[in-house]
């Protein structure tokens, strides 16, 4: 199999290569400038994103019906919201150094976790 395809470098993906150039750079910000990214994400890529916000709108009309106007606005902001920060957080699950994810990584409960795999249970 191909590492890389040629039709990858038509124009067309020029915004998805971009994308994913900021995607690898964010990694090497510091965690609260990750943060206000993330947060401040949906902001930036509104004017790219109005498809899926309708989609989003309609879905959260159709699962929430009992919601004021108002409340569901509020909801549909939280998730495009919710979405830049995903999107920081998928850039450090795939380029992110091991220390720098065990640094910002904290477990609870894994004990049960040991005990399961003691007992040769699967997990």
């Amino acid at each position: 199999m191909k590492i890389f395809q040629w039709q990858f470098a038509h124009p067309r993906y020029w915004s998805s290569w971009l994308g994913l150039l900021l995607m690898r750079l964010s990694v090497y910000l510091p965690p609260r400038v990750q943060l206000w990214a993330g947060n401040h994400m949906a902001v930036l890529m509104r004017p790219f994103m109005d498809k899926r916000k309708q989609i989003a709108a309609r879905n959260i009309e159709l699962c929430f019906p009992e919601l004021s106007a108002d409340q569901r606005q509020d909801l549909l902001d939280n998730t495009m919201q919710t979405m830049g920060m995903m999107t920081i957080e998928t850039a450090l699950s795939w380029w992110a150094s091991d220390k720098r994810l065990e640094a910002r990584v904290r477990y609870e409960g894994l004990e049960h976790l040991e005990q399961a795999l003691a007992k040769g249970k699967g997990v």
